[in-house]
């Protein structure tokens, strides 16, 4: 099940997921959940570094689980959605199409390619609504050449 609608919850489908560090305990916003996994966007005001994550499903706790969170570690989703492999990496045609990128149909030189990423960090607005588009101060090199990239943030 995945949310459909901002502004984001913290509690989805029965679902709810804290973070905490110390004394300061914060709450994940769910964003995709099922019988064997859940997405969630870490809070932009979670505290850097080693922290405990407990899941909670229809009132019932797990256990806590580590989690190290840093303020930003950047990376692609993975076309297997296992984190190795070929990325989630899309052509922009010039008919309009937006074909995923493969041995069979490459990007055009100079083309507009659209990378599926996470991890950037945190935003300036809040977590729970749309996320403002912008520039990000992150770099793409692409065959060794930096590209331009022009940054959108959506969960």
């Amino acid at each position: 099940m995945k949310v459909s609608s901002y502004p984001l919850g913290t509690t989805f489908g029965g679902v709810s997921v804290s973070v905490t560090q110390g004394a300061t305990t914060v709450a994940a916003l769910p964003v995709y959940v099922s019988a064997g996994q859940i997405n969630a966007v870490m809070p932009s005001n979670a505290p850097l570094g080693i922290a405990a994550v407990k899941v909670t499903f229809n009132g019932q706790a797990s256990g806590v689980a580590p989690v190290r969170i840093v303020a930003s570690s950047p990376g692609i989703f993975t076309i297997a959605g296992t984190g190795s492999g070929p990325g989630v990496v899309q052509n922009n045609q010039t008919d309009g199409t937006v074909p995923v990128n493969s041995t069979q149909l490459a990007a055009a030189p100079n083309g507009i390619i659209t990378l599926y990423g996470t991890g950037l960090g945190p935003i300036s607005t809040a977590d729970n609504v749309a996320p403002p588009a912008g520039n990000l101060p992150v770099s793409v090199l692409y065959s060794g050449r930096l590209a331009v990239p022009v940054w959108t943030r959506s969960y």
